[in-house]
């Protein structure tokens, strides 16, 4: 047996917030599609309708449309936390590519380079931005 929607009305706050967050533009696209998603219910679309308007599965649209009766627009537009341990970030990991690495004797603390005791052949050199980077002859 397939679900049916219940009317759906937004309040004149939140239409008018949802309508300028969509034509701002600068969001994820996943939070703009759940506003198009609120704001295409409001027009009276069908779930299906909206699913195939957007791209998404006719769950995400009944998902959006049940946070945002029961919990508000913000709780709407917005991603729970997901399940898992939390990102380890190291000083390795925020220095991307081969360029930022820091070479043997130098230890990133901080965004600042420290400079332990040199081995032969590798110095440090200042960037254009001030930071020393070490250099290997």
């Amino acid at each position: 047996m397939s679900r049916t929607a219940k009317a759906f009305v937004l309040s004149d706050n939140d239409l008018t917030a949802l309508n300028q967050f969509v034509t701002k533009g600068k969001a994820s696209v996943r939070k703009i599609n759940r506003a198009r998603i609120l704001l295409l219910s409001h027009q009276n679309q069908s779930p299906t309708q909206i699913s195939l308007l957007l791209g998404l599965s006719v769950a995400t649209v009944y998902t959006v449309r049940n946070r945002y009766t029961r919990e508000h627009l913000e709780r709407a537009l917005t991603e729970k936390a997901r399940p898992g341990q939390p990102r380890k970030v190291t000083p390795v990991a925020l220095m991307s590519g081969p360029h930022r690495r820091p070479g043997p004797g130098c230890q990133l603390l901080d965004d600042v380079v420290i400079a332990l005791p040199m081995k032969p052949g590798v110095t440090l050199k200042e960037n254009n931005d001030g930071v020393a980077r070490s250099v290997c002859a």
